[in-house]
């Protein structure tokens, strides 16, 4: 969380970025690693990062559980998703 506002160590804010940077030059054509860092540094910086992660949540309240938060993992290998529950 407190990467969504800037925050953390920078080693930290490092592997965010460059897994932000990998992810965002996948999901869009034309996009390259580094263009995705900078887009991802841009979205901290201007607090839409934050903005989106509290629209997911306002989502997840929606469906009925406040709680419930969608974790992507991500390998070289394999990509899947698990739901975690927060009690």
């Amino acid at each position: 969380i407190a990467m969504l506002h800037g925050d953390g160590p920078e080693d930290l804010k490092e592997i965010c970025y460059a897994l932000a940077g990998m992810m965002i030059s996948l999901a869009k054509d034309g996009v390259s690693y580094e263009q995705g860092i900078e887009m991802a540094k841009e979205k901290i910086a201007d607090g839409s990062a934050w903005e989106k992660f509290k629209e997911v949540q306002r989502y997840n309240n929606s469906i009925g559980n406040p709680n419930i938060f969608l974790i992507f993992h991500f390998s070289p290998i394999t990509f899947h998703y698990s739901l975690f529950t927060i009690h």
